[in-house]
């Protein structure tokens, strides 16, 4: 054999193991991109490695066999504004609250309230509570939080849920294993360390979850909520049309506002379109310090409870 075929045989071989380590890393980038919707599916893993609000966001799939008599569905400010188990003492009927956010809702939309009514009987009433910038959560462009929605769409949505994600946010479902490998490690350690709240806890508060107890509360410097001159509620009317039966009521209430300056201009819109009363205006001092001027600080949180309750009562002809 020459000198020159055997150079070429040798080139020939160090190609061909060139290329095979060039689908080795390809097949292992492949897998790592993969692998977090994976790890999204396995069985309340949320409650371990999610976003801040992912235990209570997971609480929502856990609820086969609660068979509330009323149950709460919105964004963040029912999870953080209210007491289901003070709701319930004072009704004498079992009331819960299926956490979500206003940036999780116009990905998952209603699929935690479908799932519990697949899986428990028929409540006497449903009440879709949310902030007022929230009232057409299902026709927003604009999402400050995608993660929050995506890792409860990985972990309970369909393989239609997923292409129809992808179908409308494609750039939004790419990045979301990038954004699993920022938030999981972290959250996961934090877990540990803090022994943050776990789904358990907030099953046993029927639904109550505060992660941002230590939120300062807004200052009494002016503030504004930019309210529009009327705010859009088209998610609203669909979600009372689509979940009125003849066994169950659904009532549209609208969380507290701060009084800030234009306070005024809130409450001076009409909410008839969804049967629903202008928000309760509460001191800005009872608010977290927070970009959505919709969370209350926990000494509020009674008042914003006993109004809600009067208006179930008076819902239920109580």
């Amino acid at each position: 054999m020459s000198e020159t075929t055997t150079q070429y045989e040798a080139g020939e071989e160090r190609q061909y193991r060139f290329g095979g380590y060039l689908w080795l890393v390809f097949a292992v980038a492949i897998a790592g991109y993969l692998l977090p919707i994976a790890v999204e599916r396995v069985p309340r893993i949320e409650s371990h490695i999610g976003s801040s609000f992912a235990p209570a966001l997971e609480y929502a799939y856990q609820t086969n066999g609660e068979d509330a008599d009323v149950v709460i569905f919105g964004d963040s400010a029912a999870m953080i504004d209210l007491d289901p188990v003070a709701i319930s003492h004072s009704l004498g009927m079992k009331v819960i609250n299926l956490p979500n956010t206003g940036s999780s809702l116009p990905i998952v939309g209603e699929n935690m309230l479908r799932h519990y009514l697949a899986h428990n009987k028929p409540p006497r009433l449903i009440v879709l509570y949310l902030s007022v910038g929230d009232l057409n959560y299902s026709h927003q462009a604009a999402i400050p939080k995608v993660y929050e929605g995506e890792e409860m769409l990985a972990s309970h949505g369909t393989l239609a849920d997923l292409a129809a994600f992808g179908r409308k946010r494609p750039l939004d479902l790419m990045l979301f294993p990038l954004r699993f490998y920022s938030v999981a490690p972290m959250t996961g350690l934090q877990s540990v360390i803090l022994h943050n709240a776990t789904t358990a806890d907030i099953r046993t508060a029927q639904g109550r979850f505060d992660p941002m107890l230590h939120h300062g509360s807004l200052t009494s410097e002016p503030c504004s909520l930019g309210a529009p001159a009327a705010y859009p509620m088209t998610a609203a009317q669909e979600f009372l049309a689509r979940y009125a039966t003849a066994q169950t009521s659904v009532m549209a209430y609208l969380s507290p506002i701060p009084d800030c300056v234009d306070a005024a201009k809130v409450t001076g819109q009409s909410f008839a379109a969804i049967s629903a009363d202008p928000p309760l205006v509460m001191p800005r001092g009872d608010f977290k310090y927070d970009p959505t001027l919709a969370h209350l600080q926990p000494p509020a949180v009674p008042e914003a409870t006993a109004h809600l309750t009067e208006a179930i009562r008076h819902k239920l002809g109580m």
